[in-house]
């Protein structure tokens, strides 16, 4: 069942694990189920979805807080620049950051 976010329409859910994640440039968005709906625990992009995703320092920070063990993977592989990648990213990170269970605040500086 697709899964809409900000104006792009991700296909899946693939299961990490068991399901064959794309080689293609993309984004992905890392979930699990959460009552009744899907809860992202992180949002990645890159040239190749499959490297991005299965060597993130992140996977042990998705297994822990997904539902039963199941981690579920929603991809955009649509044209897009690598810009226009990271800047989809930066937007939904900046804004959904403090909801996301695997993505880190990021950090304040005091200025004194």
């Amino acid at each position: 069942m697709p899964f809409a976010l900000d104006g792009k329409i991700f296909d899946g859910p693939l299961y990490l694990g068991k399901d064959k994640l794309p080689t293609s440039a993309g984004i992905a968005l890392v979930c699990t189920e959460a009552g009744e709906g899907v809860k992202i625990m992180s949002i990645l992009c890159g040239d190749n979805l499959e490297s991005v995703i299965t060597g993130s320092p992140k996977n042990d920070c998705w297994k822990k807080h997904a539902y039963h063990g199941r981690v579920d993977v929603y991809v955009y592989t649509k044209e897009s620049t690598a810009k226009e990648r990271e800047e989809y990213c930066r937007k939904v990170l900046d804004r959904d950051r403090k909801w996301m269970f695997c993505e880190e605040a990021p950090k304040i500086e005091d200025d004194f």
